[in-house]
């Protein structure tokens, strides 16, 4: 009797191994609505990211080595954004009218230089470095989120 039950938890072991292999890791969310650019990481696991978003010839390009991809919404899509790599993507500067940039956990470092329109940025938990933009930029402090080095660009 327990080799014949073996055979069936042995198969959902292995089927449930292959769903988590396929799966792709879940890291950042770019979404573009209304003209607010939305970058967050919702990774359940904290990572450190080194989101850089630089802007030439009318494209801004978002950039974060420190994610494994960055997950694009059909909004995104929409409004002319395109994965260029893995955690590379790039849009339209003309689809935009601000940022909002919420990276959460670890010690992340946020760099907007040469970013022409307005970001939020909220660094959460960790010792970020946030340097900002050109524009108007908002950078938000919680207590508990640690000791962050903010230039407003």
């Amino acid at each position: 009797m327990e080799g014949t039950l073996s055979k069936p938890w042995t198969l959902a072991a292995v089927a449930l191994l292959g769903l988590a292999a396929i799966a792709p890791a879940r890291a950042a969310d770019l979404d573009l609505t209304a003209g607010v650019l939305a970058y967050r990481d919702l990774n359940p696991v904290p990572v450190a990211n080194l989101l850089g978003i630089s802007l030439a010839g009318g494209t801004y390009t978002i950039d974060d080595p420190g994610e494994t991809t960055i997950v694009l919404s059909s909004n995104a899509q929409s409004a002319g954004c395109a994965a260029v790599d893995p955690n590379t993507v790039t849009c339209p500067a003309t689809a935009l009218a601000s940022f909002l940039i919420e990276p959460r956990f670890e010690h992340d470092m946020i760099v907007l230089s040469g970013v022409t329109h307005p970001a939020v940025v909220n660094g959460g938990d960790g010792t970020d470095t946030l340097i900002g933009g050109l524009a108007a930029d908002t950078f938000i402090w919680n207590p508990g989120d640690d000791n962050d080095v903010v230039d407003g660009g």
